[in-house]
C-alpha cells in the first residue's frame, strides 16, 4: 500500500521557495477540467491522476489556476 501525506501537511518542494499545504489526494482530472486546461493551451495525458492537490501556504485557495 502506498503511503501518502495527510491533508493539511505543509511541504516545500525540491527546488521550491514557497511552502504548499496539501488539501486533496488522488485527484483525477474530469472531462470539464480537461477542456479548461486545453483551452489554455496546456497538454496533459487523458485520465491524468495526481497524488496531491495543494495551495500556497499560508495564503490558501485563491482560484483554479493556483492549485
Amino acid at each position: 500500500m502506498e503511503k501518502l501525506l495527510p491533508n493539511g501537511s505543509i511541504v516545500l518542494l525540491r527546488g521550491g521557495n514557497k511552502r504548499l499545504m496539501i488539501y486533496g489526494r488522488k485527484q483525477i482530472i474530469t472531462e470539464e477540467g480537461m477542456e479548461e486546461i486545453q483551452a489554455r493551451g496546456e497538454k496533459i495525458p487523458e485520465q491524468s491522476m495526481y497524488d496531491y492537490l495543494g495551495v500556497f501556504y499560508p495564503e490558501g485557495y485563491m482560484d483554479e489556476e493556483h492549485t
